[in-house]
This record gives structure tokens, C-alpha cells and sequence, in this order.
């Protein structure tokens, strides 16, 4: 069985072996066990520049057709798209004609024409994965709202499951909840929360691209403010993005240069590491799908001080296991130190975020992944 695969992530090919951002590759990998053969349509480079938090397909056979990358962000973007998009829909459309079960990702350039495009083959079978914020009533991106229009409609999308986050319409069959693992069953490790006491160190983490809609300026001012208040408190800021110079530049501004270090992209070992050994994990982000760092670090027994978007006020059981929290620096630090000021419920939560964290194992989903019909 083939499988047809259309991505906006860029892949690299690299000795031989195709590599790609680290938890996409980790979940394809658990679909291309049930395919002989993948052809992947998407931006696709030789690199020697495979970055810690890559990992490689796995697949007896990866095929690869390259599509030119493309973007709406700016006049020189639009122009260059103009010539682009027509010879990548030309490229989805012929490759699409190939037999073989068509797996869109969404939302990106990419899933936009692609899910446009299924649509003259009602009889191939399809499956998305929409891993942005399914919720309703949110301010998303036109080309959001309208993949999100195609893919659920049973209608122009024939022979296919969509997998979203969030509370999907009860009357679509064939839109399915859907979740994402990192972790295996024989990662369940015995752990215990970490002592918690405003007269020791208090470790902050901070798991995500440094763009924008993730806020890591937040992060940097909760760690600020708990220091301001005589607690000794550091934070870790784990991943890469445009905004790396200035949240640099941000930190020495504020002297916290001691307090908080940047540690940029880390393999899973090393995060796993940090995970284990904080107290908290902060994530003010404005948008979110599915957070793998939060379901990650509710593994390890970090407890999340997170805002309330998208599916995380489900995965927090409204604030049983974690703080839920507008993207505020200060309503943060608060909200942390009312915790601090409270050890055994800080026990508490973080004993029930890595109960509920630890039912959701890549087994669970390889067998969600199984379920979903391919021909």
C-alpha cells in the first residue's frame, strides 16, 4: 500500500536518509507502518545542517517531489508566489492522480491547495490532520477558516477522516478528535513530583518556537517578576525562531542574563532531562493545536501555567492539573506563587497532569491511526 503525502514542512535529505522537525516525523513514522512505500510532496533540500530536534522517516521506500516553498507575508512573497503556485498545483494534482491514500497536513500553503485540489478525486481515500486550533469563534487566518470549511465538509471531501483538537461539530462523521504522543508505554517511568518550597531554587521552563503568537517575552518577564519578589527562580528556554536575537538582547536589557538561559533546539533526551528536573513549564502562547510540550512536560511532572486556548482547558481539566491563565507576565507570577505558597496542592496537581498525561502513549495512537480506513 502507498501512501501520498502532502506537507508544508521542509525536508531534508541527508546521507541517504530524509529528515524533518522532530515530532511531525515521529508521528508520520507511525502512519508509514501501515504503507509499503511513501511519496512525500513538499518542500524538500539537501542539507548537512540536520538541526538536534530533526529526526528521520522511516520507510522501505521514500519517494520525494519537490515543491517550491511559497508564502502570502509581504509584496516580494506575493509576486515570487504568483509564478510558484500554479506549477505547485500542477505538481499536486499529477502526483495525486498516482494510486495510493492521500494524507493531507494542515493548516499551511501547502494543506491549502492540496485540500482544494482532492476535491476532483471523491473516490480516493483521504486523511487530514489539522494541527492548529479547531475550536470555533477564534480568530484565525482566512486560509485556515477556509481548510478547515473543505476538510469537515463530508460533501466536497469524499472517502475521508479528518483529525482535529479541540471540540469537533457532534453532527460530522467524519471529523474525529484526535490527540498527539511523544511517548511510549515503556516510558513510564516511577516519578514523583518535585519538592516544592519558596526557600529553594524553583526551576522555570519555557518548550517552543521564539516567534511571536508563542510570547517568549512573557516567560522571560513571569522568571523577572518571581526574582523581583526575593525567590530564587531560573528559567530554561528550549527552541529556536526569528525572535532568538531579540529575546537574547531582551534578557541582558533586563540583567537576568544568570537567571535565564537560552538553550535553542535540544534533542528529545535533553528536554526530556530539563522536563524531569523543573518545577513549571510556561506557555502564554496566543494559539495552539495540540501542545505537545504541555502533554510533554505533564509526563515528567512540570506543572503547566498555560492560556486557556484551543483544546488546552480540556487537557488541563479546567485547572485540576495545571494553572490556566491569560498571557499576562504578572496574573503568571502570581498564579505561580499562590502554588509556591501551597506545596502539597502543587503535589497534588502534578500527580494528577502526569496521571492524565500518561494515558496518551504512542500505542493509543498507532491504534487510533489503524482505525481509520486507507482504501
Amino acid at each position: 500500500m502507498k501512501l501520498l503525502l502532502y506537507s508544508h514542512v521542509v525536508h531534508k535529505k541527508c546521507n541517504g536518509h530524509t529528515f524533518a522537525y522532530g515530532p511531525y516525523v515521529k508521528e508520520m513514522n507511525l502512519w508509514l507502518e501501515e504503507f509499503d512505500s511513501v511519496t512525500i510532496v513538499a518542500p524538500c533540500i539537501q542539507s548537512s545542517n540536520i538541526d538536534p530536534i530533526d529526526e528521520s522517516f522511516r520507510c522501505k521506500q521514500i519517494n520525494h517531489i519537490s515543491l517550491f516553498p511559497f508564502s502570502t507575508k509581504g509584496i516580494d512573497a506575493i509576486l515570487k508566489s504568483l509564478l510558484t503556485i500554479p506549477i505547485n498545483i500542477l505538481i499536486i494534482y499529477l502526483t495525486m492522480i498516482r494510486k495510493g491514500h492521500v494524507h493531507v497536513r494542515c493548516p499551511g500553503n501547502v494543506g491549502l491547495l492540496a485540500s482544494l485540489i482532492q476535491i476532483c478525486f471523491p473516490w480516493k481515500s483521504k486523511s487530514f490532520k489539522f494541527a492548529g486550533n479547531w475550536v470555533e469563534n477564534v480568530r484565525q487566518p482566512i486560509t485556515y477558516r477556509i481548510q478547515k470549511w473543505i476538510i469537515a465538509n463530508c460533501f466536497l471531501t469524499r472517502k475521508s477522516t479528518t483529525l482535529v483538537y479541540g471540540k469537533k461539530p457532534s453532527d460530522n462523521e467524519c471529523v474525529i478528535n484526535a490527540f498527539t504522543a511523544t511517548y511510549s508505554e515503556n516510558d513510564k517511568f516511577p516519578l514523583t513530583a518535585r519538592p516544592l518550597s519558596i526557600e529553594k531554587p524553583i526551576k522555570l521552563i519555557f518548550a517552543g518556537a521564539l516567534i511571536s503568537g508563542k510570547n517568549p517575552f512573557v516567560a522571560v518577564d513571569v522568571c523577572r517578576i518571581l526574582n523581583e519578589q526575593e525567590l530564587n527562580v531560573t528559567l530554561t528556554i528550549c527552541g529556536s525562531g526569528p525572535l532568538h536575537e531579540n529575546v537574547l538582547k531582551y534578557i541582558l536589557d533586563n540583567g537576568l542574563n544568570e537567571k535565564v538561559i537560552c538553550k535553542g533546539n535540544m534533542s528529545r533526551k535533553e528536554l526530556d532531562f530539563l522536563y524531569q528536573s523543573s518545577h513549571f513549564l510556561l506557555m502564554p502562547s496566543k494559539s495552539e493545536g495540540w501542545p505537545k510540550s504541555v502533554a510533554e512536560a505533564m509526563w515528567w511532572g512540570a506543572l503547566p501555567v498555560v492560556t486557556p486556548v484551543s483544546c488546552v482547558p480540556d487537557i488541563l481539566g479546567h485547572g485540576i492539573r495545571g494553572i490556566l491563565v491569560s498571557p499576562d507576565a504578572s496574573q503568571m507570577a502570581t498564579s505561580i506563587l499562590s502554588v509556591i505558597n501551597n506545596p502539597e496542592q502543587y503535589q497534588l496537581m502534578c500527580n494528577q497532569a502526569m496521571e492524565w498525561s500518561r494515558e496518551y502513549t504512542l500505542e493509543s495512537f498507532q491504534e487510533l491511526i489503524q482505525s481509520i480506513p486507507k482504501s
